[in-house]
């Protein structure tokens, strides 16, 4: 049934193509907003949920 649908649709094929270049360009763009953060960047917010600071200033 599936299969007999899909083939009845006009340039089915073309949708793998298009999902994989959609997937490339989203892995593509998060390699280069990770790899462009840098190393500080990342330190300082795998730090944030061991920092007090915010509920020392914090006032109730």
């Amino acid at each position: 049934m599936v299969s007999n649908t899909l083939n009845n649709i006009n340039d089915v094929a073309i949708y793998p193509v298009i999902s994989l270049v959609l997937f490339f360009i989203v892995f593509t763009a998060m390699l280069y907003f990770v790899f462009r953060g840098g190393k500080k960047k990342y330190e300082k917010m795998a730090s944030l949920p061991l920092d007090d600071s915010e509920l020392k200033n914090h006032k109730h």
